[in-house]
Order: C-alpha cells, then sequence, then structure tokens
C-alpha cells in the first residue's frame, strides 16, 4: 500500500467517521471471483456513516447464477425513520 492510499484510509474512516460494515459470516466469502484462474477476493465494500451504522441491516453478498459480471453484488437495508411524531404536542418533526 502507497503512503497516498493509507492517508486516504485514515481520512475516510477516522475523520469523516466513516465505518466498513462487510458481513465476513457471509456465506459467499468473496466478491470477485475468476475461477479459470482460481483467484477469489473481498473487493466489494459497504462503508456507511457511523451516525446510520446501526441501522443497516440483512448484508449480504448474492451469488447469482444470471449474473455475467466477475464480480458478486451486495446487498443491504436501511432501517431508518426520516419522521418522528411528537404526539404529546400534536407536530411533526423532520430527523
Amino acid at each position: 500500500m502507497n503512503v497516498v492510499m493509507l492517508i486516504l484510509d485514515i481520512v475516510f474512516l477516522t475523520v469523516w467517521q466513516f465505518k466498513c460494515l462487510d458481513n465476513y459470516d457471509d456465506k459467499c466469502g468473496y466478491t470477485y471471483f475468476h475461477d479459470s484462474l482460481g483467484h477469489y477476493s473481498w473487493l466489494d465494500h459497504l462503508f456507511v456513516s457511523s451516525s446510520v451504522a446501526a441501522e443497516v441491516t440483512g448484508y449480504q453478498i448474492l451469488h447469482l447464477g444470471s449474473n455475467n459480471s466477475d464480480h458478486h453484488p451486495i446487498t443491504w437495508s436501511l432501517q431508518s425513520s426520516i419522521l418522528s411524531i411528537n404526539v404529546e404536542h400534536g407536530h411533526q418533526t423532520s430527523k
């Protein structure tokens, strides 16, 4: 890894407070593959802001027979409420 990439990683993950939410328990275990060469690796990642990391659910690598790419797609859900209702005072506010 060169120095520029290391600095970008530090800024991206530390200063901007992003988190990598890769699910290493996923049964597929890789997102890139080249069958004839026997190459498999985890190249595709999910980075989100620390403020919403707890709301990400259902991370999964999709191993689809109909996929013509050498990368498996990843899927995930974001469970978040964009409106909160203050019942006591009867008005809505955006989060």
